[in-house]
């Protein structure tokens, strides 16, 4: 009885995992083979309220770009952009993003999260801004590992108000 459930499991997951790794072969190459664009008919301040563009470009042809209050694509510009190389918006999420509230490998903005992030609020591994929180800190507030700035909280950090377990 446990032998057969046993035997029911092993063939029960196989099946499963081969349904998944099929469904995401199929992913892959439908987002590899052509491009997708979809531009909705709404707007809002004379933009699309949802853009999505995506897939490769063209040899010879620049990045394809999304725009749109909503913007999904290979690089995104919207009010909430996210792009899978560049986006650029109030929310934007992208390995290089830029504006208020990002998130992604390089930021730029009021409030990044990132690896290395730049802005008032930069909470990274390399963090820079007025309040930076990561592994190497630096600003005016700063708390890391190694924190520089003028008020430091990290296990070496060099500023005027230090808490620190190595003091300069």
């Amino acid at each position: 009885m446990a032998d057969t459930k046993e035997k029911n499991s092993i063939k029960c997951s196989r099946t499963c995992l081969t349904r998944i790794t099929a469904f995401f072969s199929r992913l892959s190459d439908a987002f590899i083979s052509q491009p997708h664009q979809y531009e909705s008919p709404r707007r809002l301040f004379g933009l699309p309220l949802l853009t999505i563009n995506l897939g490769p470009s063209l040899p010879g042809e620049q990045i394809r770009h999304a725009r749109g209050v909503v913007a999904f694509g290979n690089s995104a510009c919207g009010i909430i952009a996210i792009g899978m190389f560049l986006a650029k918006g109030i929310i934007a999420v992208a390995p290089l993003a830029a504006g208020v509230f990002c998130v992604g490998v390089a930021c730029l903005g009021l409030l990044s999260v990132a690896v290395l992030g730049i802005g008032l609020i930069s909470v990274s591994i390399l963090a820079f801004g007025y309040i930076a929180i990561g592994i190497l800190a630096i600003g005016y507030k700063a708390v890391g590992i190694v924190a520089l700035g003028r008020d430091c909280i990290g296990i070496l950090a060099i500023g005027k108000t230090v808490r620190t377990l190595i003091q300069f």
